[in-house]
């Protein structure tokens, strides 16, 4: 008897258990419910429309252990966004990449393009950190644009899969642009995580919107999506940019290989700025860092100043006595003049104002030209060599922000 009333206790308590379990776990679902209607209703209100009803819900949080996956899930349902897997891009299919870019016309029809190639890479040295690529390429209203998209099993897609894909969006006048979002799991593969969750490896998604949505879902953690400008220069902008310059003779164009190059590297790339744009055009270019990493960091500077400026400013018999924290001598040649400065060197830094010293010479020289900031100095700051007519001709056309270099450490450095 005693046995039969411990065996009628034990189920009792099993019951329990299931009752209390089954209670916590309708709880759970409806919590994930009520999360997922909500950010439904949230999407709504930024343009982003999506219908739900209840069999929907239980299917997508049956299917999806986390309520962001069930969202990216539903948005694929109603066509506001793809669900790429990785292994169809690791496949290398042809197939793939087409049916790809004629989902992104149907994500916006702005993406049009009237012809398509792609041509598989494997086993040659194009990126640092990829051995495999899709050479791919579209022609959309007359423009052609080309692209490696590097992928390999740890990173399945490449940056340029997206300026690509944005730069034709821009170019044909979309508000939207083309965000990658994240694809979370619970008990997948992988070491990548944000914000302590892990990001699946295999699954993406991929999603346009315009600025006001994109800030919107960014703001109030919707989704997890990619960093995205919308400030983008289009084709055409960029076309006359490097018209300009070149008829100006503002770069160093070296040899056709070297253009050639410089070219191809600008079709991968996205450009917010005229600056960023000059900057792929390194030989015109000196990069001027506050801190020393050489023994003769003044002599460097100089000489890399000499080469941009094509000998308009030459230092012959220069000395650099560079030492840290404490002052030292720099001297030069230029022309008949000698040049003796004593520079302050703070702890490693250089003394930039020797910029400045610089320019001077030039003007004492009657050198036709000075040396410029392409953007503001902080910790460091790249210059550009313009004669007067080249300078005034950007100020004019308001081609390039060029900053005088007196003027940026009155404002913004002190010794």
């Amino acid at each position: 008897m005693k046995n039969l009333i411990c065996l009628a206790k034990y189920y009792i308590y099993i019951g329990c258990v299931s009752i209390l379990l089954t209670c916590a776990c309708n709880q759970a679902n409806n919590q994930k419910a009520k999360a997922l209607i909500e950010n439904v209703k949230q999407l709504n209100k930024i343009g982003i429309e999506n219908t739900i009803n209840k069999n929907e819900i239980t299917t997508y949080l049956e299917n999806n252990s986390d309520t962001l996956n069930a969202l990216i899930n539903l948005l694929v349902a109603n066509k506001h966004a793809i669900l790429i897997e990785q292994k169809n891009i690791i496949s290398g299919s042809t197939v793939f990449y087409t049916e790809l870019f004629k989902q992104l016309m149907q994500q916006d029809p702005s993406f049009n393009f009237q012809s398509f190639f792609t041509e598989l890479k494997e086993g040659e040295d194009f990126d640092y950190y990829f051995e495999k690529a899709a050479w791919v390429g579209i022609t959309s209203n007359g423009v052609a644009y080309e692209s490696y998209l590097y992928y390999d099993e740890n990173n399945p897609v490449s940056p340029n899969f997206y300026h690509l894909a944005n730069r034709v969006l821009a170019d044909n006048k979309s508000k939207k642009r083309f965000y990658g979002v994240n694809y979370f799991c619970s008990n997948c593969n992988s070491d990548y995580y944000i914000d302590d969750k892990k990001v699946d490896n295999y699954l993406f998604a991929v999603v346009a919107l315009t600025q006001a949505q994109a800030d919107k879902l960014k703001e109030t953690n919707l989704l997890s999506i990619s960093d995205i400008s919308h400030q983008l220069l289009t084709t055409k902008d960029i076309n006359q940019f490097i018209k300009n310059i070149k008829e100006q003779k503002i770069i160093q164009v070296g040899h056709d290989d070297y253009f050639k190059q410089k070219i191809f590297e600008i079709k991968m790339s996205e450009f917010y700025s005229t600056s960023q744009l000059f900057e792929t055009f390194d030989s015109s270019l000196c990069v001027i860092t506050r801190e020393a990493f050489s023994a003769q960091p003044y002599y460097e500077l100089l000489q890399c100043m000499a080469y941009i400026s094509n000998q308009k400013f030459a230092p012959t018999a220069i000395i650099d006595s560079f030492k840290q924290d404490t002052v030292s001598v720099l001297k030069y040649t230029l022309g008949k003049s000698k040049y003796r400065y004593v520079l302050n060197n703070k702890e490693n830094f250089i003394d930039v104002n020797v910029l400045e010293l610089i320019n001077k010479t030039l003007s004492e020289n009657d050198v036709n030209g000075q040396f410029y900031f392409l953007d503001n100095f902080e910790n460091e700051g790249t210059l550009i060599y313009l004669n007067n007519l080249q300078y005034n001709f950007l100020i004019d056309k308001k081609i390039l922000n060029v900053i005088p270099v007196e003027s940026m450490f009155q404002t913004n450095y002190s010794l």
